[in-house]
């Protein structure tokens, strides 16, 4: 039974991260937001995520007020990700949090960590 709920939790993570990442396409940007907010994105006043951005595991990402992230961003949330006030992340900045062994044979996950970005 625990592998069938792990199963179901993992097509729902993805699920979610193709719903955003089409939500990413709209234009309007309280459309994207409000989808964003909805999958548990917290995202403080006056903060902008541009089009086209990318979200694993959204409930663990908080972004401040005032920030802006740019296109194509790509944000980890598979541990916790916190983005302060005023921060702008510019296009194309992937921020991942889950590292892997590289002196390992099979390239093993070593851990996830904590990320806080000011």
């Amino acid at each position: 039974m625990d592998k069938i709920n792990r199963r179901l939790g993992a097509i729902w993570t993805e699920f979610v991260c193709a719903v955003l990442r089409l939500v990413g396409y709209s234009p309007f940007h309280h459309k994207r937001r409000f989808w964003y907010r909805v999958f548990g994105v917290t995202i403080g006043k006056g903060s902008t995520i541009h089009m086209f951005a990318s979200f694993y595991n959204p409930k663990n990402i908080k972004i401040g007020n005032d920030t802006i992230i740019g296109e194509w961003a790509v944000l980890d949330g598979r541990a916790e990700l916190t983005i302060g006030n005023h921060v702008d992340i510019a296009s194309n900045v992937m921020i991942y949090n889950a590292e892997h062994d590289v002196h390992s044979k099979d390239f093993t996950k070593a851990h996830l960590g904590k990320v806080e970005i000011e």
